[in-house]
């Protein structure tokens, strides 16, 4: 079905809207403390790992679903919504190894 440019950034925009809503909502549960690395840093660390391989790993099981989806498998969850949480953890390595670059 066609779509054009404008209809596009609509929805590209909503779809990172959600992205961020599901972003600020899991961070809380995974951060209690309020800072935006806590679970990460200590679970990677527990596992004898840096952060970056931490969220890769998490973010790996997205795009493996994702290259399933693709093949023509039934997906465990809804595909948007695994796009979303890969572009989820997409941003959550780029902020960090941003961050870390100016630390």
């Amino acid at each position: 079905m066609p779509i054009t440019i404008k209809e596009r950034h609509e929805k590209t925009t909503s779809f990172f809207i959600e992205c961020q809503e599901i972003l600020n909502k899991k961070g809380v549960n995974y951060n209690p403390d309020g800072m935006g690395y806590t679970g990460v840093e200590s679970n990677s660390k527990k596992l004898g790992i840096y952060p970056e391989k931490y969220l890769w790993t998490h973010a790996s099981k997205h795009i493996e679903a994702i290259y399933s989806y693709v093949r023509g498998e039934i997906p465990s969850e809804e595909i948007t919504d695994r796009l979303k949480d890969l572009a989820n953890y997409a941003a959550l390595i780029a902020v960090y190894i941003e961050n870390k670059k100016g630390a």
